[in-house]
């Protein structure tokens, strides 16, 4: 998409391209400025930037958003070139623009794919984590649950009582080591250091 403009930013001149992209007639657009295809995207600061690089005889290249006459977004890689008299002095600027909308389009479509895809695999990885942790804490449990019921049967013999509660003790100590396992594994791989303060 090519354009000319005057010193002043005004379009003198423009391509078919262009015309066709943005969908207003050479009529329409002649003697405007770019404000007409502004999408209100890019902060002031971005086109101030912009026409200060130009203004002072420097070339502006970049990716700019822009909006057609039937109100859709375009994006374009934008090269814009002060263009200079025998003098030296600006007169004007040219601007080639490659409409990129396509690839940004395709390339966030790929970005949200690989996110979804990292989101499934998490969960999947979740769901296994949850399930060997459910059976890793269940089996300790059920010992502690059977030791229980055994122990009150078994009060009146000191020696049994003695080994359900061993068998308890083992059971929790399991739980607690399960559970700083994975504390440990969703921690990052930093190590910690441990000290004595006052």
């Amino acid at each position: 998409l090519v354009v000319g403009t005057d010193k002043e930013g005004k379009i003198i001149d423009c391509n078919d391209n262009f015309l066709k992209t943005i969908g207003y007639s050479r009529s329409e657009l002649l003697g405007q400025d770019h404000h007409i295809i502004n999408s209100g995207v890019h902060p002031k600061s971005f086109f101030k930037d912009l026409w200060q690089t130009i203004s002072s005889g420097k070339v502006w290249s970049g990716e700019i958003t822009n909006k057609k006459k039937n109100g859709e977004f375009y994006i374009v890689h934008t090269v814009i070139s002060p263009l200079f008299d025998s003098q030296m002095q600006i007169e004007g600027h040219f601007s080639i623009s490659f409409d990129v909308t396509r690839e940004k389009e395709a390339l966030k479509r790929l970005e949200n794919e690989k996110i979804k895809s990292l989101q499934n695999a998490k969960l999947a990885s979740l769901g296994e984590l949850s399930a060997s942790v459910a059976h890793e804490i269940n089996n300790p449990m059920t010992i502690i649950l059977g030791s229980l019921s055994l122990l009150s049967k078994s009060i009146d013999h000191p020696h049994n009582f003695a080994q359900r509660i061993q068998s308890i003790q083992k059971a929790g100590e399991r739980i607690v080591k399960i559970v700083q396992g994975l504390q440990k594994y969703s921690r990052s791989a930093e190590s910690v250091e441990v000290k004595i303060i006052d």
